[in-house]
């Protein structure tokens, strides 16, 4: 009798664990964006195609371009919705944060239409002019990307400031 009822304690446990499993997969565990920004500039290829190569290095700003990449690293497909930048309300209390639409370079043929699916592993490219008068006279903290679940995928703190360094190198204080 002891044994009978050690294993069906045991097997209860088992259920358990995979429902609460299975629960946590299906409402908690939702798909994430990888978000990266930098410079970037089209160079010239032997086939009369371009390469984009996205950089921090001193590249002429009149021909550099901000590149903003988003990666589903899964578990699941994802619809990026639009992108934007952030800045919050407070620096010392969490009041919540402000949010900007940006405009977009739509004729670039790395340019995403969006709303767009991300199967897992994919990617979605959004190209923003960069100069005197772009996004980035604005205090803004960050940048990224919104997807269908209402949440805000944010490029990595580090690469945004790199590059609003290199915009203050490039135009000056701001």
């Amino acid at each position: 009798m002891t044994t009978s009822l050690i294993i069906s304690i045991f097997a209860v446990g088992v259920s358990l664990f995979a429902l609460g499993w299975n629960v946590y997969r299906d409402l908690v565990l939702k798909p994430r964006l990888r978000v990266k920004v930098g410079l970037g500039r089209e160079l010239p290829h032997e086939g009369g195609t371009t390469v984009v190569i996205s950089s921090f290095t001193r590249n002429p700003p009149e021909q550099s371009f901000v590149f903003l990449e988003a990666i589903n690293y899964g578990p699941g497909p994802i619809k990026c919705t639009g992108f934007y930048t952030y800045r919050r309300k407070s620096r010392w209390r969490n009041a919540g944060f402000l949010i900007g639409r940006i405009d977009t370079m739509p004729g670039h043929p790395l340019c995403s239409s969006l709303p767009k699916v991300l199967s897992v592993g994919e990617s979605a490219y959004m190209v923003i002019p960069y100069g005197p008068s772009c996004f980035l006279t604005q205090p803004w903290d960050s940048i990224g990307f919104k997807d269908s679940f209402g949440r805000y995928h944010k490029a990595n703190a580090r690469s945004f400031r790199r590059l609003k360094s290199a915009y203050r190198r490039d135009y000056g204080e701001r």
